[in-house]
């Protein structure tokens, strides 16, 4: 063997050879001639990542979804919280044939105007307007769908929490109006006006704090 012969084999022998421990398992374990097949990433299944809380498993987005942010704050679980929306609904139902403004309800101004002219929605003249009991009776129906959500453990606290601000937002216009037009109603705003605007704050309460049964890991699980 020339010198220089040996030299290019010595070169190959002197490389390294890699340690088992670097190799793939199954291609140390493999025949020879065959070459192993390649692994398949393993994916964890939708439930398996929502139990460990990697994702949102299908119980979760069942149940409804909830803010972090109101996690932090108290929450009352349905169905007492389900119950407690649909107690505002029957206050709200019934506020709206109470006194709103000189002897009417709010039924009443759905009918008949105070107003140079009106439709069931509002009356308005020269210098405000008044919204009439349709509105309460519209955010009736809005809660009451909510609660129902609720005891079906969805989650409905958006549409209750936006049902109590509007209500809350008429009844202070109403009552606005009235003391701002003292010489049409020198009576003052009705007790129906205070209770539409009490029971719509309570509303906004609810809003914030009721939550379906499965919220939180509340639920039971199936």
């Amino acid at each position: 063997m020339t010198p220089e012969e040996y030299g290019s084999h010595g070169e190959l022998i002197a490389r390294p050879i890699p340690s088992e421990r670097f190799m793939d398992a199954s291609m140390v374990e493999s025949p020879p001639g065959e070459v192993a097949p390649a692994r398949e990433p393993r994916i964890p299944s939708p439930a398996a990542a929502g139990a460990a809380g990697d994702g949102i498993g299908p119980r979760r987005l069942r149940r409804g979804y909830v803010p972090p942010w109101r996690a932090r704050l108290p929450r009352i679980a349905a169905p007492t919280g389900a119950m407690l929306v649909m107690a505002a609904a029957v206050l709200t139902f019934v506020d709206t044939f109470m006194n709103w403004v000189q002897g009417s309800s709010g039924w009443n101004l759905i009918f008949r105007p105070f107003g140079t002219s009106g439709t069931f929605l509002f009356t308005w003249w020269s210098r405000g307007l008044l919204f009439s009991g349709f509105t309460s009776l519209l955010l009736v129906v809005l809660v009451a769908a909510s609660a129902v959500m609720l005891f079906a453990d969805r989650n409905g606290g958006n549409v209750v929490l936006a049902c109590g601000i509007a209500g809350l937002l008429l009844a202070l216009f109403d009552i606005v109006m009235v003391y701002a037009n003292s010489l049409y109603f020198p009576a003052g705003p009705g007790p129906g006006l205070w209770v539409f605007a009490a029971v719509s704050l309570a509303t906004v309460a609810l809003g914030l704090t009721v939550v379906p049964a499965g919220a939180f890991g509340e639920a039971q699980p199936d």
